[in-house]
C-alpha cells in the first residue's frame, strides 16, 4: 500500500519517528527542516497517517487553504493585520497567535515531506512499477506483465532495490 507513513517509511526512513531530511535538495522555501519528527501530537499526521498518496495532497491542500483562511481572518483577501479595527481585534488576533504558527510549521512540514515523496516518486517511475506490481499479481495473462518485469530489469535507471521487489 502506498499510505503516507509507508511511503515516507520506505523512501525516506523513519527512526524513532523521527525522518532525517537533511539529505533533501532544498526546494527554496524557508523551511530548512533538517529532522522532522512524527507524532500522535500532530493531528494532520494522526488523520493522514493510513491515507494513499492521491488522498494525501487533497487533504494537504485541504489544511493549507484552512490555515490561510484562519490567518487572513476567514476572507480570503489581505492579510488578518489589516482588518484590525479595534484593540479588541488586536487582542483576539494575539491570542490566536500561538497556534496559527504551530499549525503554520505543521503544515510546512507536511508539505515539505508530501514534496520530497513526490519527488522521489517522480525520479524513480515509481508509479509505473506500482502499477506492474499489481499486475503481476491481480492479473491472470501474465505474459505482457514478465514482458515489463524485464524491460524494468534491464533498465539501468531502476535502482537495484527496485527490480528485487519485482
Amino acid at each position: 500500500q502506498w499510505t503516507y507513513t509507508a511511503m515516507v517509511h520506505e523512501a525516506l526512513g523513519i527512526k524513532a519517528n523521527r525522518v532525517d531530511m537533511s539529505s533533501v535538495p532544498s526546494s527554496g522555501s524557508n523551511s530548512e527542516q533538517e529532522e522532522v519528527v512524527l507524532s500522535s501530537e500532530d493531528d494532520f499526521y494522526m488523520k493522514a497517517e493510513h491515507m494513499v498518496f492521491g488522498q494525501l495532497g487533497e487533504a494537504l491542500k485541504e489544511v493549507v487553504d484552512e490555515l490561510q483562511r484562519q490567518q487572513t481572518g476567514g476572507t480570503g483577501q489581505g492579510s488578518a493585520q489589516s482588518k484590525f479595527t479595534s484593540i479588541g481585534d488586536i487582542q483576539r488576533f494575539m491570542d490566536r497567535y500561538p497556534e496559527l504558527r504551530r499549525q503554520e510549521r505543521t503544515v510546512a512540514k507536511h508539505v515539505a515531506l508530501t514534496s520530497e515523496l513526490s519527488r522521489i516518486v517522480d525520479k524513480k517511475n515509481l508509479l509505473d512499477q506500482s502499477e506492474l506490481e499489481q499486475e503481476l499479481a491481480c492479473t491472470e495473462g501474465l505474459t505482457e506483465a514478465f514482458n515489463r518485469v524485464e524491460t524494468l530489469l534491464e533498465d539501468r535507471g531502476v535502482e537495484w532495490q527496485e527490480k528485487v521487489r519485482l
